[in-house]
């Protein structure tokens, strides 16, 4: 191995802050992975290429079962949601309605994939004024169907909204 290339390999492994960085280069090209004239860039993406097959990709798999976790939570979530504002229409609530609860829910399901990191612009892109969070509007009309129920069994309206 020549100094010049020495030099590259030390320049690398300060530049990476790899402390394996210097030894990783030199193996790359005693073992004829890559020619002894080979840049430091060039040794560079060979030995990141390396260190990227073990744990990043582990880390990308877990990152993916946990983005496919999610959306079956989100499913499971939003079934059981849809069947308890069923039950509070079937004891007399009427509201928020079924039109409400699809047109406000969709927008707040926009809103969420419109925060996406990666397909952001290949949804509707909604102003400021509907966007929606699920928690905040299931909290205000949740607070109105507990003033309606109290009202409905004779309870102290007041004594709710304190």
């Amino acid at each position: 191995m020549t100094l010049q290339n020495r030099g590259h390999f030390r320049a690398f492994a300060i530049a990476y802050g790899d402390a394996n960085g210097f030894d990783d280069c030199a193996v790359v090209v005693e073992k004829g992975r890559v020619g002894t004239g080979a840049n430091p860039l060039q040794l560079a993406n060979f030995v990141e290429l390396n260190h990227l097959k073990n744990p990043p990709l582990d880390f990308w798999r877990d990152h993916a079962a946990n983005v496919d976790a999610a959306f079956e939570d989100i499913h499971s979530d939003l079934i059981a949601m849809q069947d308890l504002h069923n039950r509070m229409l079937q004891l007399g609530s009427n509201f928020p309605s079924h039109q409400q609860f699809k047109v406000l829910g969709l927008l707040a399901l926009k809103t969420a994939l419109m925060g996406t990191p990666i397909w952001a612009r290949e949804f509707d892109h909604l102003p400021p004024n509907q966007r929606h969070k699920f928690k905040d509007l299931v909290s205000g009309w949740a607070d109105s169907i507990e003033l309606g129920i109290a009202a409905r069994l004779g309870e102290d309206k007041q004594k709710k909204v304190a």
